[in-house]
């Protein structure tokens, strides 16, 4: 090799990462559910009950196993005593994930300076 030849090593690129899946929006919608219940101290039996829905289905509903109907989720915020709204508004805001959150959300925020 001639003695005014560089070699400059060419970069390895590291493994590309998966990027992360959004969640399912049955499974958000479970999440929330069972947060709110347990932050009530209220039994799935309890809400299951007063919702006339059956403690199978509401927990698969909380896993995020199963589809509800709106008439089912309407049935359950009103065991609950939240508004289908609310249940969503908050569903949303994890579907968005942290980068949207700070258009709006309570996430983080890039800030530019000019």
């Amino acid at each position: 090799m001639p003695e005014d030849r560089v070699v400059i090593p060419f970069p390895v690129r590291a493994e590309a990462e998966e990027p992360e899946s959004t969640p399912l929006l049955r499974e958000v919608l479970g999440d929330v559910l069972r947060e709110e219940r347990v932050d009530q101290g209220r039994t799935l039996r309890e809400v299951a009950e007063e919702a006339h829905v059956s403690i199978a289905h509401l927990s698969e509903l909380e896993r995020g196993l199963k589809e509800g109907s709106s008439e089912v989720f309407e049935s359950i915020t009103r065991s609950l005593d939240v508004d289908v709204a609310d249940l969503l508004e908050r569903a949303a805001e994890r579907l968005r994930g942290p980068v949207c959150r700070g258009m709006g959300g309570s996430g983080p925020v890039l800030s530019l300076a000019a």
